[in-house]
């Protein structure tokens, strides 16, 4: 078993380093989920992207944009600079879902910092803008005990960051959930989301990766935290 683990590694990381998965370059998040063996930025391996957006004028994939940030270790951001919300008691959900895989090198993932900037809940309104962020270090295993991280803006509010350690691992799931609310009342409401999202990973020296899971239970999990942030948000009203 372990003679075929180290041959597993050693397939994986020939593969990978041998070119399969291109570099990751600017552009809208549609042309991510339509590669196959993700893409890469300095020693991250990106892949399994996936999108969902639900509600009222719900953002198709080419409408978010994704930046490459070469300065290591930030990796991917994400910008919503292509979407809003508009009208009275408006809700929109939007999810993105990938893994991020340490392929070369001794180093492991050990946390994540976060940050938001730029983000705008404006017009005549008490719309609101939410961000969730799942994290689960491991893969899909450790989505057994995720790591939450969630950032509430207003009219007021137009950053946020926010960090988390744990164990160092060589994979990592991340689900972005945006929710935009326009509130209620009369008039014309509107919920501007016009931020950038970037993830700045904290590595450690340790271990190359052994095997990297598919995240099937990810979005479900994302989904799943829908009830929450609506629950919240309606208590705040």
């Amino acid at each position: 078993m372990k003679k075929f683990v180290c041959m597993f590694t050693l397939l994986l990381g020939a593969s990978l380093t041998g070119g399969a998965a291109p570099l990751c370059t600017s552009g809208s998040l549609d042309n991510y989920l339509g590669l196959p063996d993700g893409c890469t930025v300095g020693d991250k391996w990106f892949s399994n992207f996936r999108f969902v957006s639900q509600g009222d004028q719900a953002p198709a994939a080419s409408q978010v944009l994704v930046y490459v940030d070469s300065a290591e270790p930030l990796g991917l951001a994400f910008s919503s600079a292509r979407w809003n919300l508009d009208g009275n008691d408006k809700q929109q959900s939007t999810i993105i879902t990938y893994m991020v895989t340490v392929f070369s090198g001794p180093d492991l993932i050990s946390g994540l910092t976060a940050t938001a900037t730029n983000i705008t809940a404006s017009g005549p309104t008490t719309g609101t803008v939410t961000l969730t962020k799942l994290l689960c270090p491991g893969g899909e295993a450790g989505c057994a005990s995720p790591v939450v991280l969630s950032g509430y803006f207003t009219s007021t509010t137009a950053s946020w960051l926010g960090s988390a350690t744990w164990d160092p691992v060589p994979v990592l799931g991340v689900t972005d959930r945006v929710d935009l609310w326009t509130g209620r009342g009369t008039g014309q409401k509107r919920a501007i989301l016009g931020g950038v999202f970037s993830n700045e990973f904290v590595q450690i020296a340790g271990g190359p990766p052994v095997v990297v899971p598919e995240p099937h239970g990810l979005g479900l999990l994302a989904l799943g935290l829908g009830a929450f942030v609506l629950a919240r948000r309606h208590r705040r009203v």
